[in-house]
């Protein structure tokens, strides 16, 4: 076996083209002896691997996952509410991007080594589906699809108050806030970003939004939706409160659609509410709206 392909199955949680990185560089050595990626080796030999100090280790974690669709370029989950997307600070261990490097080794690292597979984002605290690419090719497909705002993605939102539309094109754009890092706020020099939103239901005192992303900026329908008086129930940052037993952010990513890499087919999916939401749904009265 050659040593590349020896390394990519003993350490899978680095990309192939890390690992021969390493090589090249000379990070590789047996007796005292540089090697290189052609060299054959059984497997049994003590490699002493000089590990450059800013690679991070990624182990995989065999984390539940609600997969509720697999082919050879795509995978998309159904991702619960509180797991994060991909670590970041605060966040060293237990994201979907761990549970993906478990399920699927050799996926591709084309978006970063901490981001195997990861095209686009959820906040940690929306439900519903996430789609994941598994080969370098898929991922370039998908990323230009995002760019091109070719990817249908549609959230149901619980939000405050009773709304007085039944559809509606928010046009605002968005910075990050000055005051807190953490926050998305409307800014006429920020970013633009779209949100199509359609009433669903109204409740005493709450309602029940489609939002469609024509872009996908960061906390953008929370964003949007605070901005026209209406934030989401149980939102954390944008002022949201809480609604039933369990505290939650009510913004669940019901329905992801996109042409498929390979054989250029529309594939289109559907995600239950999870169970907090319906039942919060459940213990409201619908009014009439037309």
């Amino acid at each position: 076996m050659r040593l590349d392909q020896f390394l990519r199955r003993k350490y899978p949680q680095y990309s192939r083209a890390r690992l021969q990185r390493w090589i090249e560089e000379g990070r590789v050595s047996l007796d005292g002896k540089i090697l290189q990626k052609s060299a054959v080796v059984t497997g049994e030999e003590d490699f002493l691997i000089d590990f450059p100090e800013e690679d991070d280790l990624m182990l995989p974690e065999e984390i539940p996952l609600d997969i509720v669709y697999e082919d050879s370029q795509a995978i998309i989950v159904n991702k619960p509410r509180g797991m994060v997307v991909h670590p970041s600070a605060g966040h060293a261990s237990g994201t979907l991007a761990h549970a993906l490097l478990h399920y699927f080794p050799d996926i591709t690292r084309r978006g970063g080594e901490d981001r195997p597979g990861i095209v686009h984002r959820l906040d940690k605290d929306t439900t519903g589906l996430i789609l994941v690419a598994k080969t370098d090719e898929s991922w370039e497909y998908f990323h230009k699809k995002f760019k091109d705002r070719d990817i249908l993605r549609e959230y149901l939102a619980l939000v405050e108050g009773e709304v007085n539309f039944t559809e509606l094109m928010i046009d605002l754009s968005l910075a990050r806030s000055r005051g807190n890092p953490l926050k998305r706020t409307v800014e006429a020099e920020g970013k633009r970003a779209l949100t199509e939103v359609q009433l669903e239901g109204v409740f005493e005192g709450f309602s029940l939004l489609r939002c469609r992303l024509k872009t996908g900026r960061t906390h953008q329908i929370r964003v949007h939706l605070q901005s026209i008086g209406h934030p989401i129930v149980g939102d954390p940052l944008y002022g949201g409160r809480s609604r039933g037993r369990k505290p939650g952010q009510l913004l669940h990513a019901q329905r992801l659609g996109f042409s498929h890499p390979s054989t250029g087919k529309w594939i289109e999916l559907s995600a239950p509410l999870p169970e907090d939401f319906s039942k919060v749904l459940a213990t409201m009265k619908e009014k009439e709206w037309k």
